[in-house]
């Protein structure tokens, strides 16, 4: 077991106790994982102070990762074998059991990648769309996992997710709005430019 693994736990027990987290050093309230230690203490709250209790929290994160990357890989892989192979990998990767199963900051970082990841093919798709609604959902859901991870993280790690984020705005405003921006202003012009020269052509056999 890891340091962290106790003091969430501590942390979580005493936020729903008090009101506030564990003073795990004198002055210092642990926040780290702020949203680990208020999950944890909401488990233990309402099915027992027990370790199993904790310990269910990384492994329901997990099955909801699980699922994330099943969609995720649904939507940009065509072979559903090759689908299957991927998450046979994913389910039995040593690294993956091992971050499943501590009550650590980790697993929610997997799993705010993925959200991430899948909102950002879903905004992918409904901007080509133009499917407004959709765009206003997922965008709300981006933004909304971005201040969770800034602001309730306090620690170096959310910068990973932060980055990630940056990138698949950057590709978005680049390659998805930019350029369809600039795809219909080459229609526009070919379709103004076409109905120009077929103007010419009747006038010369008229």
């Amino acid at each position: 077991s890891y340091i962290d693994e106790y003091n969430h736990i501590i942390s979580g027990v005493e936020f729903f106790k008090t009101g506030h987290f564990a003073e795990i050093y004198k002055g210092d309230f642990y926040n780290r994982g702020a949203y680990v230690s208020f999950l944890v203490g909401f488990f233990m709250f309402l099915f027992g102070k027990t370790i199993f209790v904790a310990k269910m929290l990384p492994a329901t994160i997990g099955i909801i990762n699980f699922f994330l990357l099943f969609l995720i890989a649904r939507q940009i892989i065509e072979r559903k074998k090759y689908i299957l192979i991927l998450m046979l990998i994913y389910t039995f990767s040593p690294w993956i059991i091992f971050n499943h199963f501590y009550i650590r900051m980790y697993v929610f970082y997997e799993l705010f990648l993925l959200s991430l990841t899948y909102c950002f093919l879903k905004l992918i798709d409904n901007v080509r769309a133009k499917n407004r609604n959709k765009i206003i959902t997922y965008s709300g859901i981006f933004i909304m996992i971005n201040l969770i991870n800034y602001f309730l993280s306090f620690d170096a790690g959310k910068y990973m997710i932060v980055t990630l984020s940056g990138l698949f705005l950057l590709y978005l405003y680049l390659f998805e709005i930019k350029f369809n921006k600039k795809l219909k202003l080459i229609l526009l012009i070919s379709r103004s430019e076409e109905r120009r020269v077929g103007k010419e052509c009747r006038s010369r056999w008229s």
